[in-house]
């Protein structure tokens, strides 16, 4: 009985995780630049200039690796 319930545990938080990866990965895979149409929506409509891109990269961790983007993306879905 313990044992059924471990692997029943064990099976579903091996299944969130790859669906938790999974929804990442889309994200990510989404064509354009997410940072860029995020910067527009928020400055209605204006195209960012490179420095403002890139200020907004930085602060919202846009230009981290991906593993961090993950965790970071991971913590605030949660």
């Amino acid at each position: 009985m313990i044992r059924s319930l471990g692997l029943r545990t064990a099976s579903t938080v091996a299944l969130l995780f790859g669906l938790s990866v999974f929804g990442f990965a889309l994200l990510v895979m989404l064509p354009g630049d997410y940072a860029e149409v995020a910067l527009i929506h928020q400055m209605d409509g204006e195209i960012p200039s490179p420095e403002a891109l890139a200020k907004f990269k930085a602060e919202s961790g846009a230009d981290a690796p991906l593993p961090q983007q993950y965790v970071t993306w991971l913590s605030r879905s949660i």
